[in-house]
């Protein structure tokens, strides 16, 4: 069973936080800041959001979209840095019958947000 997650970035206050509610009528997101112990409610910028693949790296850590992740594909180690950008697309990478070369192996190494560094 997949489960529906989402995590939201900050511009504010340059963190991710887990996602509890999203309220669509006035476009906030609720969600908890660990640091200060108490729930936020935050104005939703949907390029901000980011939902949970259903998929683990090679390390047990949810992947979401906008991760940057360190591929292998079958016996061969990307050199290029991979971008999240469709659950979809990563779910059907994984998960091929096809006969064609598929990812074996994930390792999230930052995301979109705090490592944009890694994407040159």
């Amino acid at each position: 069973m997949n489960i529906t997650k989402f995590r939201y970035w900050d511009k504010e206050s340059n963190k991710l936080f887990n996602v509890d509610a999203i309220q669509f009528a006035t476009n906030d997101i609720c969600v908890w800041n660990e640091e200060k112990q108490e729930e936020m409610i935050l104005n939703l910028d949907y390029n901000r959001l980011n939902q949970f693949t259903g998929i683990l790296d090679k390390n047990g850590k949810e992947i979401y979209e906008g991760d940057i992740l360190k591929i292998s594909i079958e016996k061969f180690n990307q050199s290029n840095n991979y971008v999240v950008k469709d659950l979809r697309d990563l779910y059907l990478e994984f998960n091929r019958d096809d006969g064609y070369y598929r990812i074996t192996s994930a390792e999230i190494i930052g995301n979109i947000f705090e490592n944009a560094d890694l994407l040159k």
